[in-house]
């Protein structure tokens, strides 16, 4: 076998020219250390953040939008069968919805169904059912818990719905809707120029 002699300067030359590769990968190694630790700060950081922004959010589902939606929904929009088939009772109903779909577009109030039902938009029935509009703050804080994302902590259908009412509160109070309001007469009112095919019933738009 013959031997191969390779000059002394030329391994030198071989030497010097593999300096720089091994510099470069000591670098990269040095700049992925950092960035890794740059990034294991920034998410320690965050945690917190998120924690606090998560604990925020079920604390104004809890003060803002549970009472309402018991008060409210859920003695219509619950159990095993709820009307239009729109469950209210815990976060996969609306998710799901009813009849029309999903009720709730999370980061988008004015694509919810939810919102334009409690607004009384033309087009859908208007709710509560049978029940007075709820107040403009009302409306304002679901929309913003909308906005928010719609957090909703209830994973699972509750085995019976918890009603803040009794059954005779809330019939004391179905009876005051106006639906259910006795009739009355009251006094026809009198115009300044009755029209020639006047009736008692024209009054009242004149």
């Amino acid at each position: 076998m013959r031997r191969v002699l390779i000059p002394f300067g030329i391994i030198g030359i071989m030497n010097r020219s593999a300096e720089p590769e091994s510099r470069a990968r000591q670098a990269g190694r040095r700049v992925c250390r950092i960035g890794s630790s740059i990034l294991l700060a920034a998410l320690t950081a965050l945690i917190p953040l998120l924690a606090a922004d998560e604990a925020a959010r079920q604390e104004y589902f809890e003060n803002k939008i549970r009472p309402v939606l018991e008060k409210q929904c859920l003695f219509c929009h619950s159990g095993e069968r709820p009307q239009a088939g729109l469950g209210l009772a815990y976060r996969a109903g609306w998710q799901t919805g009813g009849k029309s779909g999903p009720s709730i577009v999370p980061g988008d109030p004015g694509r919810s169904l939810l919102i334009r039902v409690l607004r009384h938009e033309d087009g859908v029935t208007a709710m509560p059912l049978g029940a007075a509009k709820l107040s403009p703050e009302t409306i304002g804080m679901f929309e913003e818990w909308i906005r928010t994302g719609a957090f909703d902590p209830r994973e699972a259908q509750p085995a019976a719905t918890r009603v803040s009412k009794s059954w005779d509160e809330i019939f004391n109070d179905r009876r005051k809707w106006w639906s259910l309001e006795p009739l009355s007469h009251p006094p026809v009112p009198a115009v300044r120029h009755p029209h020639p095919a006047q009736t008692a019933s024209r009054n009242f738009a004149a």
